[in-house]
C-alpha cells in the first residue's frame, strides 16, 4: 500500500472552546488540512503540525497549555487536602537507602546498587562489600555527564571486577549512553557508548557487546539494530560490528550470564513469523557465533544458564514455560515447569541446584522449587489477595528474599528458608495509615460476547448497593501482561475519600493465559476496550456505582483503552486520566517503537487493508464526534518521551479542546525533564499523583 498525502488549501481555521461551557480559555489550536490516503481511503488530520515536538510554534503551544493546565489543577490542589492526603500515602519512612531497589551489580562480594539520597534528585550509586554490609556512596549521577536530569538505568560490572558498565539515560528517554568506571580508583574513564537503546550490557573479557540503533531525530524509528563488541578504551567508531540487520522487520537481542561462558543473540522476522537463535562459546579470541536453532516458530527469553544448559522461557499451547535445551543437543528441549490450571507461570530464579518459580493463580499466587529435571520439590502459597511482586536469590549469603504488595499494602519482604520452605519477615515499608480496613472482592462479570471477565474491586468497610460511591477504573490491558496488584498511594486517597477501585482484567492482557492475550491483539483489540466498557456497565448494574461516578486512568496501552473507552461511550465517566496514551493508531508505525515488530504485531499495520480499518474503528483521535460532549479529561505525557511520543496526546488534546459541544474540561499537562514512566524523583511523583487523582475525584464532586 503506497501512502498518499497532500495538503489541502493551507488557511489555519481557528477554533476556541466555548467558555459559556468550559470556562476555560484554551490556548489557540490552528486546524491545518493534511489529507493521508491509505488504500484509497482519504483521511484529513488536522493537527500533524504538532507533530514538529520541537519546533518553537509546538514549544510554545505546550507552554501555553501547562500554564492553562497548572492554574486550573493547582486551584483544585489549594481547595482540596489532595497534595497533603497523597503524602500520607506516599512512603512515610522515607529511608532513602532501603527504599527502591533500581538495580544490583556483585562479583566478588562487591555490591553496587542504586540509592535516593533526597526527594528531589535522581538515584545515585552507592556500593557495600560482603551481603551483610551497609551501602555507603560511590557516584554520584550528575559526574557521568554535564547535561541535567540524568537517570541510571544499568549497572554491570566485569568478570575480573575492575570495571564497572553504567548504562544512563537523560530525562527518562530509551536512548541511553554508557560510560566505563575504573572501580578501585572511581575513574570515569573516556569511552563513550552512544544510541544504545533496550540494550544489556554484556561483557566478555575487558570489552562488552551492546544493541545500537540509528539515531536521527527524537522521533526516529527503533528499527535497523547493530549488536556491537565495545573494547575499553577505544572509540566507539571502532567497535566491532557482530551482526546488524538492514531489514526493518528484523529485531536483535543478545543473553550472556556473568560466567562469560556462552553468549545468545535472538534473530526475529516478523515478515516470515520466525526466530532464530546463534551462540559464541569463547574458546578462540575470534567472535564468532554460531547456529544454535534456525527459523522456528517458538520465540525463547533467555533466562540462565546452569549446569552445560540454556535455560528459556518460551510460550507452547497457551502455556507459559521454562525449558532446558542443550546446546549439544538444541532440538531436544527439556519442560522445567509444571502446569496448573488457572494459573500462569510468572517468573524464576536459578540457584545452584533447583529454580525457584512463580505462579500467578485465579486464587492466589505461589512459588515452587523444582529441580533441573523438573521435578517439584516444594511449595510456598502466597496470602489471597497479596501478589508476588520480586524474588532475589544472594548467592554470596544463599539467601533467598521475595516480596509481596497489593493495591493498598506497600511492599513487604520475607526470607525463604530454602531447607524448610518457611518464611519470616524480614523488612516491610512503612505507612501513615491503616490499610486494615480495607477489603477486597474477585469477581466476574459477562461481556459483550458473553466471555466471563475477571475483575478485582477493592472498598473499604463496605461496598454501597445504592449508586452512591464514586469509582476508580483502571486497565493496561495489552502484550499479554498480567495486570497484578501493585501498591498505588492513589488508589488509597481514592479509597479514604469514600470511593472504591477496580482493576479490569481484559482481554489482551495475560491473566488467563496466552490465548486471552489473542483474544484482545491485532485484530481483535476491541475486544480489550468493549471489555472495560463491561466492567463499567457492570458495577452500575450491581448498583455499585452510577454513570458520571466512574473515574478511568490507564498509562501507555492503557492510556489507549482510556481513549477508546471515553470516544466509544461517554455517557459512562465522569472522568478520565489518560498518561502516555497511544491516540493516533494511524501514525503510531511511523514514529520511535510503533514500527518494532513486537507493536506491529500487537496492533497490526495500515498496510494492511484489514488491519488499517480495524485501526481506524478504534483509534481514538479518527473516533472524536464533535456533536458529543466528552468526560473530564487530564492528558499528561513527558516531553522526552521516545516509547509513545508526546505528539499522540497533543493532536488528541487539540481536537477534543476545539470540539463546539464540549462541556466539561480538557486538560493538558506535559512533564518536563520526563520520558515513558514520567517523573523520577519523589517531589515531582508527589505532584504528578496529585494532579492525577486529585483531579480524578475533583470532577466526580
Amino acid at each position: 500500500m503506497k501512502l498518499i498525502k497532500y495538503f489541502t488549501l493551507a488557511i489555519p481555521l481557528l477554533f476556541i472552546s466555548n467558555p459559556v461551557f468550559s470556562q476555560i480559555a484554551y490556548p489557540t489550536s490552528p486546524s491545518i488540512p493534511v489529507v493521508d490516503v491509505y488504500h484509497d481511503t482519504e483521511i484529513t488530520d488536522n493537527y500533524q503540525w504538532l507533530e514538529d515536538q520541537e519546533g518553537p510554534k509546538v514549544s510554545q503551544w505546550i507552554e501555553e497549555q501547562n500554564s492553562v493546565s497548572e492554574k486550573y489543577l493547582d486551584k483544585m490542589l489549594n481547595k482540596s487536602s489532595a497534595s497533603l492526603e497523597m503524602n500520607r500515602y506516599m512512603y512515610s519512612d522515607i529511608d532513602f537507602l532501603r527504599r527502591e531497589k533500581r538495580t544490583e551489580e556483585n562479583r566478588n562480594k562487591r555490591y553496587f546498587r542504586l540509592y535516593y539520597v533526597n526527594t528531589y534528585g535522581n538515584p545515585d550509586i552507592f556500593y557495600k562489600y560482603g551481603a551483610t554490609g551497609k551501602y555507603v556512596p560511590y557516584l554520584r549521577n550528575s559526574m557521568l555527564s554535564n547535561v541535567e536530569d540524568i537517570n541510571i538505568s544499568n549497572l554491570r560490572t566485569s568478570k575480573n571486577n575492575d570495571y564497572l558498565a553504567v548504562q544512563y539515560n537523560q530525562n527518562g528517554s530509551d536512548w541511553n549512553d554508557i560510560k566505563i568506571v575504573k572501580i578501585d580508583d572511581k575513574l570515569i574513564l573516556n569511552d563513550l557508548v552512544e544510541n544504545t537503546k533496550f540494550s544489556n550490557i554484556n561483557w566478555y573479557k575487558n570489552g562488552f557487546f551492546y544493541t545500537e540503533y540509528p539515531n536521527d531525530s527524537i522521533n526516529a524509528k527503533t528499527i535497523f539494530p547493530k549488536i556491537r563488541y565495545h573494547l575499553i578504551g577505544n572509540n566507539q567508531s571502532k567497535d566491532q560490528v557482530i551482526i546488524q540487520t538492514r531489514k526493518s522487520t528484523v529485531s536483535l537481542d543478545l543473553y550472556s550470564d556473568e560466567t562469560e561462558e556462552i553468549y545468545i543473540i535472538k534473530k526475529e522476522n516478523s515478515e516470515s513469523n520466525s526466530y532464530s537463535y546463534y551462540y559464541y562459546e569463547p574458546v578462540t579470541n575470534n567472535i564468532r557465533f554460531r547456529p544454535l536453532l534456525k527459523d522456528i516458530k517458538y520465540e525463547l527469553y533467555i533466562r540462565g544458564f546452569k549446569k552445560d544448559l540454556i535455560l528459556a522461557r518460551t510460550s507452547m499451547e497457551s502455556r507459559q514455560l521454562l525449558v532446558a535445551i542443550d546446546p549439544k543437543d538444541p532440538g531436544n528441549w527439556k519442560i522445567l515447569s509444571p502446569s496448573y490450571e488457572n494459573a500462569i507461570l510468572t517468573g524464576q530464579e536459578i540457584l545452584d541446584d533447583k529454580v525457584l518459580l512463580s505462579y500467578h493463580g485465579a486464587v492466589n499466587d505461589f512459588i515452587i522449587a523444582v529441580d533441573f529435571e523438573g521435578k517439584v520439590l516444594n511449595e510456598l502459597s502466597i496470602t489471597a489477595g497479596l501478589s508476588l511482586s520480586s524474588m532475589d536469590f544472594n548467592k554470596d549469603s544463599k539467601r533467598f528474599i521475595y516480596s509481596v504488595e497489593s493495591y493498598t499494602i506497600p511492599r513487604v519482604l520475607y526470607k525463604l528458608d530454602m531447607e524448610n520452605f518457611t518464611t519470616e519477615l524480614y523488612d516491610k515499608t512503612k505507612v501513615n495509615f491503616d490499610f486494615k480496613d480495607y477489603k477486597f472482592r474477585k469477581t466476574t462479570f459477562k461481556s459483550h460476547d458473553g466471555v466471563e471477565v475477571p475483575i478485582f474491586i477493592v472498598f473499604k468497610d463496605e461496598l454501597k448497593t445504592d449508586g452512591s460511591t464514586p469509582f476508580l477504573l483502571k486497565t493496561y490491558g495489552g502484550y499479554g501482561n498480567i495486570g497484578t496488584p501493585r501498591y498505588d498511594p492513589g488508589i488509597v486517597y481514592f479509597l479514604e475519600n469514600d470511593g472504591a477501585f477496580a482493576y479490569v482484567n481484559v482481554r489482551g492482557g495475560g491473566k488467563l493465559g496466552n490465548s486471552w492475550w489473542e483474544d484482545g491483539k491485532n485484530l481483535n483489540k476491541k475486544n480489550a476496550f468493549l471489555d472495560f466498557i463491561g466492567a463499567s456497565e457492570f458495577l452500575i448494574d450491581k448498583g455499585y456505582t452510577s454513570p458520571k461516578k466512574i473515574a478511568i486512568t490507564g498509562g501507555s496501552h492503557g492510556g489507549l483503552v482510556m481513549g477508546a473507552a471515553i470516544t466509544m461511550r461517554p455517557d459512562l465517566y465522569g472522568a478520565a486520566a489518560i498518561d502516555v496514551g497511544a491516540l493516533d493508531m494511524l501514525r503510531f508505525e511511523n514514529f520511535t517503537i510503533g514500527a518494532t515488530n513486537t507493536n506491529l504485531s500487537e496492533f497490526g499495520s495500515v498496510n494492511n487493508l484489514d488491519e488499517f480499518e480495524n485501526l481506524l474503528s478504534y483509534s481514538p483521535y479518527h473516533n472524536i464526534d464533535y456533536t458529543q460532549s466528552y468526560p473530564s479529561t487530564l492528558i499528561m505525557t513527558g516531553k522526552y518521551d521516545d516509547r509513545v511520543p508526546p505528539l499522540h496526546s497533543y493532536k488528541f488534546t487539540a481536537l477534543m479542546q476545539n470540539n463546539p459541544n464540549q462541556k466539561n474540561p480538557v486538560l493538558l499537562w506535559t512533564q518536563d525533564h520526563t520520558g515513558h514512566y514520567g517523573a523520577s524523583n519523589i517531589e515531582d511523583k508527589l505532584l504528578e499523583n496529585s494532579y492525577k487523582y486529585g483531579f480524578l475525584l475533583n470532577e466526580l464532586k
